[in-house]
């Protein structure tokens, strides 16, 4: 242990901590911690919405993926197994449909998210993400529009709050649940 001549004796009852300018990170930091059993709600510490939000959308990464892709599939699958007719498709087709929104969900899901929640401005992903996925939703059956809408809706809400891109971040997330809608409405019009 060391030497407790050379360790400065403070009381322990508060720690002030320097001033800081105003910004979207220390906007709720406190200025003083109390180390005693009295601690106000006004100092206690705040959670940072932008990292929170991020690791939100990490652990939902997964299970957003899965359900683009069973999405994705279902409408190969309805034309290769209706019951009453014989199928519009062939195995080898169905399993081309299942191969392109794999690699989709695998590269968006797998590679570009995880990729873009390690950066600070993900906004431009997301961005063009959510623009690809609504612009083709029409195309919804080739596999590729509800894995990208998905992932940019899903970035854009990581990045909702983030110091840069934040404009960029919200406007993905409007786009991408716009994209996502676009290709349940599409969906849903083949059907009915």
């Amino acid at each position: 242990m060391a030497d407790e001549r050379l360790l400065p004796h403070m009381p322990l009852a508060s720690v002030v901590l320097p001033a800081r300018a105003r910004t979207a990170r220390s906007r709720w930091a406190p200025s003083t911690i109390s180390l005693e059993g009295s601690t106000s709600v006004s100092n206690s510490l705040a959670v940072d919405r932008n990292s929170s939000h991020r690791a939100q959308a990490g652990k939902l990464l997964w299970p957003t993926a899965i359900v683009a892709f069973v999405f994705t599939v279902s409408y190969p699958v309805n034309d290769f197994a209706p019951p009453p007719s014989p199928p519009d498709i062939g195995l080898g087709m169905l399993l081309v449909y299942v191969g392109i929104a794999l690699v989709t969900a695998g590269v968006v899901f797998a590679l570009v998210l995880p990729w873009a929640l390690g950066r600070e401005s993900l906004g431009a992903v997301a961005l063009a993400l959510a623009i690809l996925g609504t612009l083709f939703a029409p195309g919804f059956w080739t596999g590729v529009p509800p894995g990208l809408a998905a992932g940019g809706a899903l970035l854009g809400w990581a990045g909702i709050y983030a110091t840069k891109t934040r404009r960029l971040s919200q406007a993905a997330f409007v786009i991408g649940v716009i994209g996502v809608l676009f290709n349940i409405v599409s969906y849903a019009d083949v059907f009915i």
